[in-house]
């Protein structure tokens, strides 16, 4: 009887698991089938639109570059993310990891600005093993498949059925912050949200140490994928499902049950926090040495405690008034505002952009939310994703009370917008968990509750033709412009919510008349949704040929040889900041949201630009300043001429990138940046903030010689006939270390932002080398953890294995009539 009952169980399993195969097998196939260019050599990195937004490139347009795509978001993953990328695939292959990026702002940390997500486990792999744009195209593929898949292993697990699961997983993939941010570090980090949340409530059905390190892993996963307020936001949401799930599973457990679920829990966090170490503690160090430190807070909260205290209990009534009306219509039209694409959005003045604001989920999610307000469930898992649903939207909203969370510790460094994805999950899980007691029900209650679902369905229908039928006329105007198949598109997309909404409608009237059966009914309902997500996704995403990646151009050919190893500036539309990275040469501008502090100090006072201003912003938009530019050894600023082209231009006279100074002055950190912009002559002195000056007799500077120059290792051989120092025109940051002649040397700062190192009398070899404390560190606490993983997980698997060992042989013996069957 055992055996027989073990092979039932054996032969059901195998049906689930069929199931389970062909529902994932559809989602990935869909996924792949969207983007479906990739799979004949495209990649999936918007390069093509440099094409459309630099000066210098748009004179090289090749043909067939359309403009008729969406570059809102052009700018950081053309002048972010990608070079970052290949900069960190380049670094893989030589040999050591990214730690120092010496192509921007005259230095700066590349690993510890966490967004390049340099550690992130699937970057690791993908940089080492492919070329960058593959690497790229490969990293957001895989994050919209983890995101679905994961999301139907999350509604699988809390008892959704295969088809609503299927239905989850896509909705969670294609909802606007996953898709739209692809290629990002936030897709990226939200991606693994769905899969935390799955183990976690296996964890609260039985817990063991497996799969609270497993939680950790996860934990650690997401704090190395690029986008710590996004970590942040799923960690706190992950705090409450925990508690949620442990009040429902052990609500009459023994509180020593309790008291070691929570103390499991706390360990996977703890390690978690120790396997992103190298990551972390590097950030924290870059963070407290940059000029946004100060800040600390979200832009939405307020200063004085007064000013919060009012902000949570009666919310943000300016937000309420003037933005989260346009929030709602978002919800229910995702092109009520327009779309960047086509030219037409308008967004708010000082809120966001429409990538950070869509929340809408598909015509069958939004009826799943309503409906709930309409039919509350029972206590369980439908229950906690409504409400949590509507309370983050509520969240995003700035509603009173649930305004507080902007003011929450940790929360209040991210952006409460950005919440929406959490809003996404819910939705998705939601309508995973209502489709099949929609369809399954029998009888009159069956009847009565599909055709009220039809009754709601035409409302939604109606309200999402009301706030297209709205938006046309704003956008009408630019219709003429637009070829007919672009139009058509337009059009498509405009009205598409309430097409998919009506669409919903006779499918369950149908339904509730048993014209239509259960499994047939959900097929209908499942091609309206993709049909519905892919028309919302389309046009969100260029796919560029590969061999138009960042041109080798005549003009950044001549630019390279007049650089040389000094460094470059400009305007930002011209050779826009950090493709420098690309192409390795040096620049002094830089398109990055954390710079070294010093660097940006220097750089606002030598414009005039309030401190604190956004380095990206300040860095990147400066006018010309003759001083600026020789305290940076730039001897190339590209302009450009009467037509509008841009040129190249010689800046007069630069400073060496390593020179020893004729004379120093000491002054105070503050003296030292008011003396650097008034009074100096950086080709007779420099300013070092030290104790001692000593002079070396000269009457000018004396350029030293870089007989070494890589990310992490400078050598520089100086000669000075007596005892003076060495300028090096790269930034100082903590974790450099110096030595000359072989001797440990203290680095001080000169001219505020760059590096000074004395020098005996005579010739000397000074190397520079980058090696953070925080990283070596975070480094071993990071090796540790991910040891003691590895050991509890090979622990038990060892354990299951001997477990499954044993059990077929109990089997077998009873099979045969051996001692001890019946």
């Amino acid at each position: 009887m055992k055996a027989k009952r073990a092979r039932d169980t054996e032969s059901s399993g195998r049906s689930y698991v069929r199931a389970d195969m062909l529902a994932c097998t559809c989602i990935l196939l869909l996924c792949l089938g969207f983007f479906w260019p990739v799979l004949g050599g495209g990649v999936l990195v918007p390069a093509e639109g440099l094409f459309l937004v630099d000066y210098l490139f748009a004179q090289h347009e090749p043909p067939g570059v359309s403009t008729w795509q969406n570059t809102i978001l052009l700018a950081d993953l053309t002048g972010m993310i990608y070079p970052w990328r290949h900069y960190a695939a380049r670094s893989f292959a030589a040999g050591f990891v990214p730690l120092w990026n010496p192509y921007s702002a005259c230095g700066m940390p590349l690993l510890a600005n966490n967004q390049s997500a340099v550690l992130n486990p699937v970057n690791v792999l993908l940089n080492s093993v492919l070329s960058a744009p593959a690497a790229q195209t490969a990293f957001a593929l895989f994050t919209l498949i983890l995101a679905a898949l994961s999301t139907y292993g999350l509604v699988r697990s809390l008892g959704g059925t295969p088809t609503g699961a299927f239905a989850s997983g896509l909705i969670y993939g294609f909802s606007g912050f996953i898709f739209i941010w692809l290629g990002y570090p936030l897709a990226a980090t939200a991606a693994v949200f769905p899969l935390l949340l799955w183990v976690t409530h296996r964890f609260a059905d039985r817990p063991s140490l497996t799969r609270a390190a497993l939680i950790g892993l996860l934990i650690g996963w997401q704090l190395l994928s690029g986008h710590l307020s996004t970590a942040f936001q799923t960690l706190a949401f992950w705090a409450i499902f925990a508690g949620y799930v442990m009040v429902r599973r052990r609500a009459t457990a023994q509180p020593a049950c309790a008291r070691r679920y929570v103390g499991m829990l706390l360990a996977a966090l703890v390690l978690g926090g120790t396997l992103a170490a190298a990551q972390l503690l590097p950030l924290k160090e870059f963070f407290d040495n940059s000029t946004i430190a100060s800040t600390g807070r979200s832009r939405y909260s307020r200063a004085s405690v007064s000013e919060s205290v009012a902000g949570s209990i009666l919310g943000d009534q300016y937000f309420m008034r003037s933005i989260a009306p346009g929030e709602v219509a978002l919800l229910f039209n995702p092109e009520a505002h327009g779309h960047p694409a086509f030219h037409d959005y308008r967004q708010h003045p000082e809120y966001g952009n429409y990538a950070e604001r869509t929340s809408y989920p598909g015509a069958l999610a939004l009826l799943a939310l309503l409906s709930g307000l309409i039919w509350r469930p029972g206590p369980g898992h439908r229950r906690f994703f409504l409400f949590a649903a509507w309370a983050v939207f509520a969240v995003l909203l700035h509603l009173p009370l649930f305004n507080t969370v902007v003011y929450l510790p940790l929360l209040r460094l991210a952006s409460p917008q950005r919440m929406r994805f959490i809003f996404s999950l819910c939705t998705a899980v939601l309508l995973g968990l209502s489709l099949s007691d929609w369809l399954s029900a029998s009888g009159r209650d069956r009847s009565r509750r599909l055709t009220s679902l039809a009754a709601v369905a035409v409302g939604l229908a109606c309200l999402s033709a009301a706030l297209a039928l709205r938006a046309f006329p704003r956008l009408a105007p630019g219709f003429p412009d637009m070829p007919p198949s672009i139009r058509d598109l337009r059009l498509a997309k405009l009205f598409a919510p309430a097409i998919a909404a009506a669409a919903l409608a006779p499918v369950f009237l149908l339904a509730a008349r048993g014209r239509l059966g259960g499994r047939l009914a959900a097929c209908s309902l499942l091609v309206l949704t993709v049909a519905d997500l892919f028309t919302f996704g389309a046009r969100w995403h260029a796919i560029c040929a590969s061999d138009r990646f960042f041109p080798s151009l005549p003009e950044i050919g001549r630019m390279r040889e007049l650089v040389g190893n000094q460094r470059v500036t400009g305007p930002p539309q011209i050779f826009r900041p950090n493709l420098s990275i690309v192409y390795e040469c040096y620049d002094r501008r830089v398109y990055d949201p954390i710079a070294v502090a010093r660097y940006i100090s220097l750089v606002e006072a030598a414009h005039g630009i309030p401190p604190g201003t956004n380095p990206a912003i300040s860095l990147g938009s400066t006018e010309p300043n003759p001083a600026l530019e020789h305290l940076t050894s730039a001897n190339v600023r590209w302009e450009q001429d009467a037509a509008g082209r841009p040129r190249l231009a010689r800046i007069p006279d630069p400073l060496p990138r390593a020179y020893v100074a004729p004379g120093v002055v000491a002054r105070s950190r503050q003296e030292a940046l008011e003396l650097v912009l008034t009074e100096l002559d950086p080709w007779k002195e420099a300013v070092i903030e030290a104790d001692a000056s000593p002079l070396s007799g000269m009457d000018r500077i004396a350029p030293a010689k870089l007989t070494t120059y890589s990310p992490h290792r400078v050598t520089v051989r100086a000669e000075s006939s007596s005892p003076a120092w060495l300028i090096l025109t790269d930034a100082c940051f903590p974790g450099w270390r110096a030595t000359v002649n072989a001797a440990e040397a203290a680095i001080s700062p000169a001219n505020y932002a760059f590096r000074a190192v004395r020098l005996p009398a005579g010739e000397s070899t000074v190397t520079f080398t980058y090696e953070p404390a925080s990283y070596r560190l975070g480094l071993f606490l990071g090796l540790l953890s991910l040891c003691a993983v590895v050991a509890i997980l090979a622990a038990a698997a060892g354990s299951a294995m001997k477990s499954h060992v044993q059990a077929d042989y109990v089997i077998a013996r009873e099979e045969c009539g051996g001692p001890g069957s019946k």
